[in-house]
């Protein structure tokens, strides 16, 4: 132990007292004055007289008293093993002498003589209350009644005594016993505590997911009523503008609204083609009926397609396009009562290629329910058996100005032809959106429309092509094209 003498005697020396500080500093000497510079202090500053040595150590000695007095004792027996500073070594006849001479022996006797531990109640029951159905987890009476209700399920009254504030337990067996089965309800308990620790958290967790919940609907309500209320401020005028709300820009929807977006512009589109309807004259919805399913097949693969002109369908019946229309309506009146139609959809002259390549004068009608082939030179006279819709399966047009068509038909003998048409109209388009439109009624699916250059065609199961080009000729000419099928030339300036 190192000992520091620093201020040793300053500590342990009488104070001098201020008065005779006061004398000496007053002094007409000057080393007297400079030794004690504490007399300048006034008389009414310093009153107090300083404490000596004794008083100041019997002060020391009062706390030391009453700290001590505020702890437990506990004393703490050293047993030196060995005199060489080892861990590892133990000289027996050192421990024993060192044992016998502080009278730990004689210590151990008289408490087993007595009673080997005490305990207060509550730190008693506190510890084992675990090991009684009665105090586990608690006991509406006092301690001293949970220490005694511990002791009778235990059976293990008989080795204790109890007293006013404490438990005195006998022998050690008892404590030992006490201890084993409180080891053995701890797992118990852990388990317990285990289950409701994790219920609480889990229910926490249910609950804070719930009100996670309850957020977020309550916002996705907040703001698919926002998105519903900005649609309606959108379209709330619509009736008044020029093109019915078309060219408003509807916002991106939520992910959940994507659906319901897509019925309300459906709505929206039926409810403004309906109000343009309701403008058309009755005699003329059928016409704009046929030209939407013509937009619908040819639109951005056909630049022309005859949506500026008049549709008339039955234009062999028109004495400004067809100069014999009384030999064709006696005609139209045979046919009507042989094959039982109802009316004519479209009719019209074309130029036919047969399967040998020559090019013949025909007209082709077309009524609710068959495809005619008639003979202009013959007085209409139907040429063959009509084709009924179910055997026509496509219909092929050229992307260009010209009028040339193909109609495709089930067995392989197609139908190659190009309109005469005298006042330079488009009349294919309209010919394919009547095909198009009585082929999904009567039966019942889409006519496949092929609009490319060259055509595909089928002639007795061989497979050829049709090549449409624009040429400096008087009128449409037709030619072979060796074996791979026709050329259809159609003059510069027709349309």
């Amino acid at each position: 132990v190192v000992y520091s003498v620093l201020g040793f005697i300053d500590k342990n020396k009488d104070p001098i007292f201020q008065d005779f500080k006061r004398l000496l500093y007053n002094s007409q000497h000057t080393i007297l004055k400079e030794m004690w510079p504490e007399g300048a202090q006034a008389v009414t500053e310093v009153t107090k007289r300083p404490k000596s040595t004794g008083t100041r150590f019997k002060e020391s000695m009062i706390a030391l008293v009453n700290n001590l007095k505020t702890k437990n004792p506990f004393y703490v027996r050293c047993i030196k093993p060995n005199e060489i500073k080892s861990p590892v070594s133990i000289n027996d006849e050192r421990v024993s002498h060192q044992v016998a001479y502080l009278g730990l022996i004689e210590n151990v006797r008289v408490r087993r003589a007595g009673f080997a531990n005490r305990q207060p109640y509550d730190r008693f029951v506190g510890r084992y209350k675990l090991i009684c159905p009665s105090t586990w987890p608690s006991f509406p009476g006092s301690h001293r009644q949970a220490t005694a209700t511990i002791l009778d399920h235990t059976k293990l009254s008989y080795d204790t005594e109890l007293g006013k504030t404490k438990i005195f337990i006998k022998s050690p067996q008892t404590l030992t016993e006490l201890e084993r089965r409180r080891a053995n309800a701890i797992p118990k308990v852990v388990i317990i505590l285990q289950k409701y620790t994790k219920g609480f958290l889990v229910r926490n967790r249910i609950r804070k997911t719930k009100a996670k919940e309850t957020i977020i609907a309550f916002y996705r309500r907040y703001k698919l009523r926002a998105f519903i209320q900005s649609i309606v401020e959108m379209f709330r005028n619509v009736r008044e503008m020029s093109d019915l709300g078309k060219s408003l820009e509807w916002p991106i929807p939520p992910q959940v609204l994507t659906q319901f977006i897509s019925y309300l512009q459906v709505i929206h589109g039926r409810w403004r083609a309906s109000i343009i309807l309701r403008r058309i004259p009755i005699e003329d919805r059928p016409e704009v009926q046929l030209k939407c399913v013509a937009c619908e097949v040819l639109e951005q693969r056909r630049p022309d397609w005859g949506l500026q002109r008049k549709w008339f369908g039955n234009y062999l019946a028109m004495p400004e396009e067809n100069r014999r229309t009384g030999l064709f309506q006696t005609s139209l009146s045979h046919l009507q009562r042989s094959h039982d139609f109802e009316r004519v959809l479209f009719s019209c002259e074309v130029m036919k290629v047969n399967k040998r390549g020559r090019v013949q004068h025909r007209a082709i009608l077309i009524s609710d329910n068959h495809l005619f082939k008639l003979d202009p030179n013959k007085g209409y006279q139907r040429k063959k058996s009509p084709i009924p819709f179910q055997d026509i399966q496509g219909f092929g047009i050229s992307p260009q100005k010209d009028q040339g068509f193909i109609v495709h038909l089930r067995g392989g003998s197609d139908i190659i032809c190009y309109m005469l048409c005298p006042n330079q109209e488009d009349r294919v388009s309209e010919l394919c959106a009547v095909l198009f439109q009585i082929c999904r009624r009567k039966c019942g699916n889409t006519l496949r429309v092929n609009v490319t250059n060259p055509l595909p065609f089928s002639v007795s199961g061989k497979y050829k092509q049709l090549f449409c080009q624009e040429d400096k000729v008087p009128r449409p000419l037709i030619k072979k094209n060796g074996g791979n099928g026709f050329i259809l030339f159609w003059p510069v300036s027709a349309y």
